[in-house]
């Protein structure tokens, strides 16, 4: 079964192609765990990389480098630490093909000046490192629709 987070392409170079942004370190790792569960099929299973304040950055950023995810699960401000170090520690190549960020609870993400700043870099940094393409933002509420309705 082929899918668009388990490859990028014959030969072409791996990349982080979504992340999904949690609140808290709490919820983050609940998400990174029910994500390797479903996008495990078969033999098939594709890199989820959990990220987040607390942990060192050096060894998420050995992690990333080493097994690059195809969705990487991270709290607000790690992921504006990663992209705000991307240029000096060159992580254009992995996060540049960045295709979809989903802010799951959105309501709590947005609600607080200092996480909604820290969301807005980190929103900014990835679509700079992605040569200005516009990214697919989807925020996710408790009461979101499946469809996103």
């Amino acid at each position: 079964a082929s899918s668009p987070l388990y490859a990028t392409g014959p030969g072409a170079p791996p990349r982080v192609l979504a992340i999904l942004v949690c609140p808290t370190h709490q919820l983050a790792a609940q998400a990174h765990e029910l994500a390797h569960n479903l996008l495990t099929v078969g033999d098939h299973r594709a890199h989820v990389q959990l990220m987040h304040g607390g942990a060192p950055i050096e060894d998420d950023l050995l992690a990333l480098r080493t097994s690059c995810p195809a969705l990487l699960v991270s709290t607000p401000g790690r992921l504006m630490h990663l992209v705000s170090q991307g240029a000096q520690v060159r992580l254009e190549h992995l996060l540049g093909g960045v295709r979809m960020v989903v802010l799951d609870g959105a309501e709590e993400l947005l609600a607080v000046p200092a996480i909604r700043c820290q969301v807005d870099a980190a929103l900014r940094g990835l679509s700079t490192m992605a040569g200005g393409k516009r990214l697919r933002v989807a925020p996710r509420t408790a009461t979101s629709h499946p469809n996103g309705r």
